[in-house]
C-alpha cells in the first residue's frame, strides 16, 4: 500500500468530535471511528441538542467525553449482529439517558435514580458525525423515528418526555394553572405542553427577550415578574386558591422560596432544572408539611414517556419545529455556545453532516 493511500486510510478511519472537560468545550479533536460489540448500532449522526445545562459542570464519575450534547439523531449505519429491531438505514432517536430497567428505582419509574443509568456512554461523543451506541441504549433506549419527525426536532423530544413523566407525577389535569418558572426551551416546551392540555399557564423570566419569545409563541401570560405583582395574578386567576404545580425549569433559591407562596395547599412542586446552589436553599420543610405540597424532581423519562412524547409529535398535536429554529454545523459549535450563554437563544441544534 501506497503511503499515499495509507494517509487516506487513515482519515477515513478518523473524525472530527467535540469534546469537553466540566463546563468547558475543547472543541474539535481528532477521534476514531468507533468498533461495534455484539448488540450496538453504528450511528450516522444528523442532529444533537445542546442546551445550557449541558455546559455546566459534569456529574461525578462521568467521563469528560460523554456528554456533549443530548438528544440524538440519525440513521443506522450498522447494526452488529444481536440487533434484532433495527436495521441499516432506519431513522432513530437515542436519548443520551438509558435506564436498566431492572434495578429497584426502575421497577418504580424513578427513572433518573437507576443506579447503572450512566455506565454505558455514547461514543465518541454526542456531538460527532459517527456514534456507537452501546448495547443497553439500543435495548432499553433507541427508538425508531417516523419520518414525521424531523431530526433537528427529535433532539427535543427526551425534554418532551420528561415533562410528560413529570406532569404525570403532579396529576396535572385540565382546568389547573401551573406557574412554570425560567422560559428558556425546558419552560417553554412545559407551558406549551400545559397549554395544550387546557392548564392555565403563568411563565415568568427575568429576561424579558425570552419573555417575548414566549409570548410570540402564545402563551398569555408571560412576565419578567419585575412589578412584584405575579403572586396576585396567580391568586387571581385561581380564585384565590393558588396554582397547582410549580414548575421550576431555572432560578435561584430565592426565587424558588419566594415562588413557593403561589403553590395552593395540596398542590406541587416539580424542581426540573434546579441548579445546585451553595449553600443548600432552606425550604421550610414544616411549611411544606402543614400544608401538603409535594416537591418532586429529576426531569428524567422512561420507555413509556419516550414513546408518549414520539407519538405526540408524529400525531401533530405537540408541535416542535418552532422551537428548533437555530442549527449549526458542527465547526460553528463556539458561536452555538456563545450564543447558548448569552442568553439570545435558548437551545441549539448541531448538523455533524452539514457543511461548515
Amino acid at each position: 500500500m501506497t503511503p499515499a493511500s495509507l494517509l487516506s486510510l487513515s482519515h477515513a478511519l478518523c473524525m472530527k468530535a467535540l469534546f469537553r472537560e466540566g463546563p468547558a468545550l475543547l472543541g474539535l479533536l481528532d477521534a476514531p471511528m468507533p468498533g461495534l460489540d455484539e448488540g450496538e448500532v453504528l450511528l450516522k449522526v444528523e442532529a444533537s441538542g445542546l442546551f445550557p445545562w449541558d455546559l455546566r459542570a459534569l456529574p461525578e464519575g462521568v467521563r469528560a467525553s460523554a456528554l456533549v450534547g443530548r438528544g440524538v439523531a440519525g440513521t443506522v449505519a450498522k447494526a452488529a449482529p444481536g440487533v434484532a429491531d433495527f436495521k441499516k438505514g432506519d431513522r432513530v432517536f437515542v436519548p443520551l439517558h438509558a435506564p436498566c430497567l431492572e434495578c429497584h428505582h426502575c421497577r418504580r419509574q424513578s427513572w433518573s435514580t437507576c443506579v447503572d443509568a450512566w455506565k454505558e456512554h455514547l461514543e465518541p461523543a454526542g456531538l460527532a458525525p459517527s456514534m456507537r451506541v452501546p448495547a443497553r441504549h439500543v435495548r432499553t433506549a433507541m427508538l425508531s423515528l417516523p419520518k414525521k419527525i424531523a431530526f433537528a426536532e427529535a433532539t427535543l423530544l427526551e425534554p418532551l418526555a420528561g415533562c410528560v413523566n413529570a406532569f404525570r407525577k403532579a396529576g396535572t389535569r385540565e382546568g389547573d394553572c401551573a406557574v412554570v418558572a425560567g422560559l428558556g426551551i425546558l419552560g417553554l416546551l412545559a407551558a406549551r405542553e400545559l397549554t395544550r392540555m387546557g392548564v392555565v399557564v403563568v411563565g415568568v423570566d427575568p429576561e424579558p427577550g425570552f419573555v417575548r419569545q414566549a409570548q410570540k409563541l402564545g402563551l398569555e401570560h408571560a412576565y419578567t415578574g419585575r412589578d412584584g405583582r405575579l403572586q396576585d395574578l396567580v391568586f387571581g386567576i385561581t380564585g384565590g386558591r393558588g396554582a397547582d404545580l410549580l414548575f421550576a425549569a431555572a432560578g435561584d433559591a430565592p426565587g424558588l422560596a419566594l415562588k413557593l407562596a403561589w403553590v395552593r395547599d395540596g398542590g406541587s412542586v416539580c424542581l426540573a432544572d434546579f441548579p445546585p446552589a451553595k449553600p443548600e436553599p432552606s425550604f421550610g420543610l414544616g411549611e411544606l408539611s402543614r400544608r401538603s405540597i409535594a416537591v418532586f424532581g429529576g426531569l428524567c423519562a422512561g420507555p413509556e414517556d419516550l414513546s408518549e412524547a414520539r407519538r405526540r409529535v408524529a400525531s401533530g398535536e405537540t408541535r416542535l419545529g418552532p422551537f428548533v429554529k437555530h442549527d449549526f454545523p458542527i465547526g460553528a459549535y463556539a458561536e452555538a455556545v456563545r450564543r447558548l450563554l448569552g442568553r439570545e437563544i435558548a437551545n441549539a441544534v448541531l448538523m455533524p453532516q452539514k457543511p461548515a
